[in-house]
């Protein structure tokens, strides 16, 4: 998404707004618009993204004031501050201030220094709640003039030179000596009375701002011809025409179009490096911003755990909901399967007993054989036992220990009894023999019985 930036400048009557996509890294009007404003109007309507307000100059206290060079920027604002408070004619509590370095003359800083009362910024304190713009600053109309002057016209660099700017909304004088800014008077009172000799009235404020300028910084050279600059429409066009004729201040003509929007001043001068730029946006509103901007972050950071945790659970949920209808499944599969899985272990236990029982090649009469043909001499059977289901038990006594052990291994290796449980041999005394009893298997045991 592109970076857009809106600058607009505003009086209580009157505003003009441009809007720039950034491109790379330079800012480019998109488009300009004006409007008059009603009591229902919205100074910001359709506004978006990252804003720069100027305010008129009007109602606002402007000086410009020579400090020594500083390195740090904190004494400067201390300097400034200072100054502020020498000169306001308002108490601090009812103002706020900013200030700008518009230029350095050897070794002077020609600092503009700005009041304005409290009011002036609350009124517009509400259209900033219900918009959409992101507002990045606050500054004043005549830092648009002064981009717009010294970027369409030349300079003195000896001397004093006026410009008037006779804009019906925005109208303003700036004097500038040896090419600096010195000093900046709104002629927005003056031009709004629309008093039957308004001429007079600008060329006495012209003078009083000589006069005053003369007797703070002392008498210099005026460059004649004064500069004014309106537009060749303008409802007093005839009494700006004799301005510009007139034996105390003649000047030049400039057409205003020629010298290009206001607000898109205002987004030139904010397009660039910033850290510096005028800001008088109040303490109080940047503190609202900054909180306002963390519960924002919080509520979202909130949002996006309380999410994680309902995927969570709701993964959860599911899997056990799928594992439980699988389990329950399977119950109903095992239920059916299980009366059918018994009548076939039943079948196989008796026909695993019928085949036991049919089998005569395991009868008594080949066991007594298979064990008389493995009898060794000075062995003899004293007992014989015999069942399918339980095997072969025999008893018997023998000379001594080795011929029972000599047995046993022959047992072992016949492949009629799978297994031999010797148990003995135990010693007669009365009948000098070696007493035992062994027990074959005839069939291997599985959980089912006999194999």
């Amino acid at each position: 998404m592109a970076i857009q930036l809106t600058g607009i400048v505003y009086n209580k009557k009157f505003c003009e707004c441009s809007v720039a996509d950034k491109n790379k890294d330079i800012f480019e009007v998109e488009s300009t618009h004006s409007k008059v404003l009603t009591g229902e109007d919205t100074l910001f309507d359709g506004v978006s993204g990252n804003c720069v307000l100027s305010v008129s100059s009007e109602h606002a206290m402007i000086v410009v004031v020579p400090f020594p060079v500083v390195e740090e920027d904190d004494e400067l604002e201390g300097m400034v501050s200072l100054h502020v408070d020498r000169i306001s004619p308002y108490p601090m509590e009812k103002t706020y201030s900013g200030y700008e370095v518009v230029d350095q003359v050897l070794d002077k800083l020609l600092v503009l220094i700005v009041i304005v009362p409290v009011d002036l910024l609350e009124n517009i304190k509400p259209n900033l709640k219900v918009c959409k713009a992101d507002l990045k600053r606050i500054e004043v109309s005549c830092l648009g003039w002064l981009k717009l002057i010294q970027s369409k016209v030349e300079l003195h660099q000896h001397g004093r030179q006026l410009f008037v700017l006779l804009d019906n909304e925005f109208p303003e004088v700036l004097l500038f000596q040896n090419g600096s800014l010195v000093a900046v008077r709104s002629l927005k009172r003056i031009i709004d009375d629309r008093k039957d000799n308004l001429e007079n009235e600008i060329l006495t404020e012209l003078s009083q701002l000589i006069l005053s300028f003369e007797l703070e910084q002392g008498a210099i050279e005026l460059i004649p011809e004064v500069t004014y600059v309106f537009a060749p429409d303008d409802e007093n066009l005839d009494v700006y025409n004799k301005l510009a004729g007139s034996d105390l201040y003649k000047g030049g003509i400039l057409n205003i179009s020629e010298f290009g929007d206001l607000s898109k001043a205002v987004v030139e001068r904010n397009s660039g490096i910033i850290r510096s730029l005028m800001d008088i946006t109040p303490e109080i509103w940047i503190a609202e911003k900054n909180t306002l901007k963390l519960r924002n972050q919080f509520i979202y950071a909130g949002l996006v755990v309380f999410l994680v945790w309902l995927f969570i659970v709701v993964g959860f949920v599911m899997g056990f909901s799928y594992q439980s209808k699988r389990v329950n499944q399977l119950r109903a599969f095992n239920a059916k399967l299980e009366p059918q899985a018994g009548l076939v272990m039943s079948v196989s236990r008796r026909a695993t007993e019928m085949e036991r029982y049919v089998d005569h090649r395991i009868s008594s009469l080949e066991c007594l054989r298979e064990i008389s043909e493995l009898l060794p001499e000075g062995v003899e059977l004293t007992a014989f036992s015999y069942k399918k289901t339980d095997g072969v038990r025999i008893a018997g006594m023998a000379d001594n220990v080795n011929m029972v052990y000599e047995f046993k291994d022959k047992l072992d290796s016949s492949n009629l009894f799978v297994d031999v449980d010797l148990q003995g041999p135990q010693a007669d005394r009365k009948k000098h023999k070696e007493i035992f009893d062994v027990t074959l298997t005839l069939y291997e045991k599985d959980d089912g019985g006999v194999k």
